[in-house]
């Protein structure tokens, strides 16, 4: 599925842009080309037509090998590219300068202002009856993983949906190299072969909305895995390491947060640290956090399922005791109308810098 692209001035969406990405408004349009989600697509039948191009990622983090793709297929022009990630150690091309850009908070302040965003329950008044839960619909590594963990760990402390709907054959080939992993052989992988269908979702109905916190799943267990979009970390290439972009964040940790789970993550590495420190976040549970710090993602799944069977041995409510205050209080700065209005300042900031960034070019 492609992309929405801006690549012509006189496209009317343009001026939708325009409203969250200030620094439009002030640029040359006979230089600048702005282009929405490119880095991901492909370019065979895509022109570049000016010297300096805007990239701006707000929906997925940027793939490097695309953004590689690009910038080697136009040495002469400059990218300029924007998103809601640590880059990290990535080796940019020297004609790519990246800007950090908030996006996340968008979504957020949208849910907040509409009629769905007065309804979400109290952290203290939800039913907790399950320690974990996950949500999975298309089958990824992370995905089959943590539902593995959970169904021979804590089958019946979880609240699991799975339905086992292949994604690509790269994906299920993923999932065959952890399965045959010699480190997870007491997993009982052989589980995965059946659906579980706790949140009722199916593609045409509406029981998950894009961001709901007030599903039943949220609002009856403590502990949630995000399963998200991205989770690697670590990339090796020949002899050169990296980090990737990251971490990439979605729907999947913002309603666990905006629910008062516990959020486990299960994305990229450094997600709590990019939480709290870029989100201001206030995270601070009763366990350790130690498996997000792990970059290999070999590593990092065994670290997660160490975590698990740490988590299964303590009691619900002794748990419940020990994180409900602090769930209360990430919910309660997630829902303060003040909150998203820092981000929106620090785009205004972002803008400043872009637009200094094209005078020095041109």
């Amino acid at each position: 599925m492609k992309s929405a692209q801006i690549t012509q001035w006189n496209d009317p969406t343009i001026d939708i842009y325009k409203k969250f990405y200030n620094f439009l408004n002030h640029v040359d349009p006979s230089k600048v080309q702005f282009l929405l989600n490119m880095v991901n697509d492909h370019f065979d039948n895509f022109k570049i037509e000016k010297n300096i191009v805007v990239i701006s990622t707000d929906r997925e983090a940027p793939r490097d090998e695309k953004l590689n793709e690009l910038a080697l297929a136009y040495p002469d022009v400059q990218f300029i590219c924007l998103a809601d990630v640590n880059f990290y150690n990535y080796p940019l091309p020297s004609n790519v300068t990246f800007f950090k850009y908030r996006h996340c908070h968008v979504l957020l302040k949208a849910f907040l202002e509409s009629d769905d965003g007065k309804l979400i329950t109290p952290v203290k008044s939800k039913n907790i009856r399950k320690k974990f839960s996950s949500l999975s619909y298309q089958n990824k590594q992370i995905r089959a993983f943590v539902t593995a963990c959970l169904l021979t760990y804590a089958k019946d402390d979880s609240l699991i949906s799975w339905h086992n709907k292949s994604w690509s054959e790269h994906h299920d080939y993923l999932i065959g190299t952890i399965k045959s992993n010699p480190r997870y052989a007491d997993l009982a992988w052989d589980l995965l072969n059946n659906t579980y269908l706790a949140d009722k979702y199916n593609r045409a109905g509406t029981v998950n909305q894009l961001l709901w916190p007030m599903n039943t799943i949220y609002q009856t267990s403590l502990i949630n895995f995000s399963n998200e979009t991205t989770n690697y970390g670590l990339y090796q290439v020949d002899d050169v390491s990296y980090m990737r972009p990251g971490p990439f964040l979605t729907e999947k940790t913002w309603n666990p947060l905006l629910a008062g789970n516990i959020l486990f993550s299960t994305a990229a590495p450094y997600v709590y640290q990019y939480l709290i420190d870029d989100y201001h976040i206030p995270i601070n549970y009763s366990f350790g956090l130690d498996f997000d710090y792990i970059p290999g993602d070999l590593d990092r799944f065994e670290s997660i399922s160490k975590k698990i069977q740490e988590l299964v041995d303590i009691p619900l409510d002794d748990l419940i005791d020990q994180n409900i205050d602090n769930c209360e209080l990430v919910q309660q700065t997630l829902i303060n109308p003040d909150y998203t209005k820092q981000f929106d300042q620090f785009n205004q900031n972002q803008d400043l810098k872009i637009l200094e960034k094209i005078a020095q070019i041109i």
